[in-house]
C-alpha cells in the first residue's frame, strides 16, 4: 500500500525482486540501507537479500527520468507470517528479528541517518491529541468505513499514551539499527523456517523494543497473552527486554498509525487503494487502541 512497487523477474536461471523506490527515497539513504544489508548478511543474516551492485554505467540503483530509483536483489521464496502462525513459525520469525538486532550491534549509522526516539514519539502524540495539523480539514468523504471512528478513538488516547511514555524519555534503552517496519508480512517462512526478511525501506536507528512492539502488536491485535508470548520468545533469543516499554510502544504505534492513515487517505479516490487491505489494517489498529 506504499508507493514502492516490486516485480518478480526471472532470467532463466534465477529470480530477482526488482523494486521501484519513489523519488522521495534519497539516494544516500538507499545506499546506506544497501550497505547495512550487506553487512548484516556477512554477519550471518543470510535471510536478507542484498541488492545487486550492477556494473559500469548500469550500476544499481538506477534512476529513471521521474527521479525514482530501481534496484534488484535475489528473490526470497516463502509465504508471509500469517495471522495465526504455528509455534514453530512464530519462533522462527522472532529468532530472525533477534538475529538482526544482534548482528546490527556495533554498526555505525552515517550522520543524517533517520533516528526515532521516545521523545519524538511523545511530541507526535501530543500533536495528535491537540489536533495541531494543517491537514486537519482534509476531505475524508471517500475514506473507508470505520476510519473516522478509529481516528477519533486514537485522538482521545493520544495524551494518555504520551504520558505513559514519559518515564522512558530520560532513560531510554540503548539504540540499534532496526528494521523499522517489522510487520508480520515482512517475515517469509518456508516449511516452518525463516526464509527471508524483506522491505527495509523504514530502516532507522531506534530501540530494539520498537521492532518487537511492531511485530507483537500486529500479531496479537490486542491479545495481551499473545503479545507477551512474542516478548518472551524474543527475550529467550536476544536477552532481557522491557515488557512495559513494548506495550507502551505498541499503543503509541496504533495511535500514530491511525493518524497516518487519516493523512494518507485524505482526499484520495477509493480506486486508489486496496479497500479490503485498508479495512483489515484499520481493524488491527482499532484492536490495539485502549478501550474507552
Amino acid at each position: 500500500m506504499s508507493d514502492a512497487l516490486v516485480w518478480r523477474v526471472c532470467d532463466g536461471h534465477r529470480a530477482y525482486a526488482v523494486r521501484r523506490w519513489p523519488a522521495e527515497m534519497a539516494e544516500a539513504r538507499l545506499g546506506w540501507i544497501t550497505q547495512t544489508l550487506a553487512e548484516l548478511f556477512h554477519r550471518g543474516c543470510d535471510f536478507v537479500a542484498v541488492p545487486l551492485p550492477g556494473q559500469g554505467a548500469e550500476r544499481w540503483p538506477l534512476r529513471d527520468p521521474d527521479g525514482a530509483s530501481w534496484e534488484a536483489s535475489p528473490w526470497l521464496e516463502g509465504a508471509p507470517l500469517g495471522a495465526k502462525p504455528s509455534q514453530q513459525e512464530l519462533k522462527a520469525a522472532i529468532g530472525g528479528l533477534a538475529a538482526l538486532h544482534r548482528a546490527a550491534r556495533g554498526l555505525q549509522a552515517p550522520r543524517g541517518a533517520p533516528v526515532w526516539s521516545v521523545a519524538q514519539r511523545i511530541d507526535r502524540l501530543r500533536e495528535i491529541a491537540a489536533g495541531e495539523d494543517p491537514s486537519e480539514a482534509a476531505d475524508l468523504s471517500n475514506a473507508p468505513p470505520g476510519l473516522a471512528g478509529v481516528v477519533a478513538t486514537a485522538r482521545r488516547a493520544a495524551a494518555a499514551t504520551a504520558q505513559r511514555l514519559l518515564r522512558y524519555r530520560e532513560q531510554e534503552s540503548p539504540t540499534v539499527i532496526v528494521h523499522g517496519d517489522a510487520r508480520p508480512d515482512h517475515f517469509l517462512l518456508r516449511d516452518g523456517r525463516l526464509s527471508g526478511v524483506v522491505d527495509f525501506g523504514a530502516m532507522r536507528v531506534d530501540l530494539a523494543e520498537a521492532d518487537v512492539a511492531r511485530l507483537a502488536g500486529e500479531l496479537a491485535a490486542g491479545d495481551r497473552r499473545l503479545r507477551d508470548l512474542v516478548v518472551d520468545l524474543y527475550a529467550a533469543a536476544a536477552g532481557p527486554i522491557d515488557r512495559q516499554l513494548v506495550a507502551a510502544l505498541d499503543q503509541a504505534n496504533a495511535v500514530i498509525a491511525a493518524d497516518n492513515w487519516r493523512k494518507w487517505l485524505a482526499g484520495r479516490d477509493r480506486g486508489g487503494w486496496d479497500q479490503a487491505a485498508v479495512t483489515e489494517r484499520l481493524r488491527s489498529i482499532a484492536m490495539r487502541l485502549p478501550a474507552e
